[in-house]
């Protein structure tokens, strides 16, 4: 991480402005994770709240092959809590995940998961809903299959939409914001409540004409921004015309949604990024912020609009928001730019952060620069919460190429996340995340455990991967895994023993790692555990 005081060749790159120096503060690189395959790359990585409770900030990542559910811990290593498996991508769907706020009314924000039907091709997508708890279970407990089985393409730059219809449940949504069917973006409502429906509550179908525009490709809950008692929200509408993107504002209500929207905003130019911005100004008005056209437009209340951050660069940038950084009672933001040249003329993508308050400083408070050359730098921005509980929230920066060489090789594109935080973590390694050359099964910790205890292993290379329970008799107990591809790299597993009912004792876990190619076993392995109940 480079963090510059004064550089006037950057700040006439950046601005039209006159050149000033950032502060001296800082964001110190806490860890970084790499996609493992050309096939599986990481694309997408946000924070999604505190699914289990311990009041910590939650994340997920999302790689073309499976989404990862990440829980926050007090040593800030991202712990693997499970792994989402998701079918084949292909031209017409990509797995993804984000989070809903918690829909049910039980404390616990929940989780959407962008899935599909292998066996439709192309493949069928729809959505599942993994309900948050002190306990992680992964079954879901909702699914909403679209009307249309395939050509669809479906949004997942959905963010919580909060109480639209005033009953007490946060509610949530689903989109296609394409369908080659029809031509037409289409945005589905459900209501939050204890017992979910398949039914949507509410569906909003674009007027503007088939193969104009791309409508839901963003739904972004703002709060009670007309002051009528009901949360609103915003769908953005992104057009193949250059110069008439445009956001819709919905209103919300307690009976039914006027399908016509309160208020629009826009026509913009090359719109590319909505986001809510909670607490940045604190004028007490809900507040968001849309970047488009090389411009950064900061909305609080109904007609106030802050225009500021202009570039001579007009595409690639990106908004990160949903956190206090610094940790001085302000939600701060970033703002991304995939084509910053360094002092050096070459494009590595920066960022520029700012910190909230009555006064925000539109030159910005400090910078962040890419590493790499094309890397695309700042591609997508989020701030997660604080994951690891030191009352500072947390950065995630995403270039989606990355090279594994400095040749600039577009073969070796595997995504990386860079993880920062405001205060300087220490006893922590930054590294890459890269294949292992060993097969290993790691003793279960906790052990002794009541009732669930973290299973984790590492394979060399991606294999079918066989665990088994055994008793103290050799009876088997329970299958986790059998015969199913894993990727290289480390895996980690959460084993309840509540949920098949076992008795205290003692246990063994049986591990088998074989090779895709040839069928021998390239790894057996048993571990002993205790279970105390």
């Amino acid at each position: 991480m480079k963090i510059h005081t004064s550089f006037y060749l950057i700040f006439f790159l950046l601005f039209f402005c006159t050149v000033e120096t950032y502060t001296q503060d800082s964001l110190y690189l806490v860890d970084t994770l790499t996609g493992t395959a050309t096939n599986n790359k990481l694309w997408k990585a946000q924070g999604i709240g505190d699914f289990n409770g311990d009041s910590l900030a939650d994340f997920i990542i999302c790689y073309d092959k499976y989404v990862d559910l990440y829980f926050g811990n007090n040593q800030f290593k991202p712990q693997l809590a499970h792994r989402f498996s998701l079918p084949p991508k292909d031209n017409y769907f990509k797995g993804s995940a984000y989070g809903i706020g918690d829909v049910n009314g039980d404390g616990y924000t929940d989780l959407m998961i962008i899935t599909g039907d292998t066996s439709y091709y192309p493949i069928y997508s729809y959505g599942e809903i993994i309900l948050g708890g002190k306990e992680l279970d992964t079954i879901p407990k909702f699914k909403y299959y679209p009307p249309y089985y395939w050509k669809m393409l479906m949004s997942d730059k959905i963010y919580p939409l909060g109480d639209l219809n005033g009953d007490g449940y946060n509610d949530f949504a689903l989109a296609e914001y394409y369908n080659w069917s029809d031509g037409l973006g289409k945005v589905y409502l459900f209501k939050g409540g204890i017992t979910l429906v398949e039914t949507p509550w509410t569906e909003l179908i674009t007027t503007l004409g088939r193969g104009t525009h791309f409508f839901g490709s963003s739904i972004l809950g703002i709060g009670d921004y007309n002051d009528d008692g009901y949360d609103d929200f915003l769908v953005s509408v992104p057009t193949l015309s250059a110069d008439s993107d445009k956001v819709y504002l919905y209103s919300g209500n307690k009976d039914s949604l006027n399908k016509l929207p309160y208020k629009t905003f826009g026509p913009y130019t090359f719109l590319s990024d909505i986001k809510a911005a909670p607490n940045i100004t604190y004028d007490n008005k809900p507040e968001f912020i849309l970047a488009a056209g090389g411009k950064i437009y900061l909305y609080s209340g109904m007609d106030s609009v802050n225009t500021f951050y202009p570039t001579k660069l007009r595409f690639g940038l990106s908004i990160g928001t949903g956190g206090d950084i610094n940790n001085d009672g302000f939600n701060d933001l970033l703002i991304g730019n995939e084509q910053y040249l360094n002092s050096q003329s070459i494009m590595v993508g920066g960022i520029v952060g700012f910190w909230g308050g009555n006064n925000i400083d539109t030159l910005g408070n400090f910078l962040l620069e890419g590493y790499q050359k094309w890397s695309s730098f700042s591609h997508n921005l989020d701030i997660p919460g604080d994951i690891n509980g030191d009352g500072y929230a947390d950065v995630f920066v995403l270039a989606p190429t990355y090279y594994k060489s400095n040749d600039y090789n577009y073969d070796s594109t595997l995504g990386r996340l860079y993880i920062y935080s405001f205060t300087k973590i220490t006893g922590i390694n930054n590294k890459d995340i890269t294949t292992p050359t060993d097969f290993i099964l790691n003793q279960n910790y906790p052990n002794p455990f009541n009732p669930t205890t973290v299973i984790s292993f590492q394979l060399s290379a991606e294999s079918y991967v066989t665990l088994r329970v055994y008793n103290s008799l050799g009876q088997e107990i329970v299958v986790i895994k059998n015969n199913e591809i894993q990727s290289s790299g480390e895996q980690k597993i959460t084993f309840d023993a509540e949920k098949y009912n076992l008795s205290s004792g003692v246990y063994f876990l049986e591990m088998k790692a074989v090779n895709i190619n040839s069928q021998t076993t390239q790894y057996h392995k048993e571990i002993k555990m205790l279970y105390l109940k």
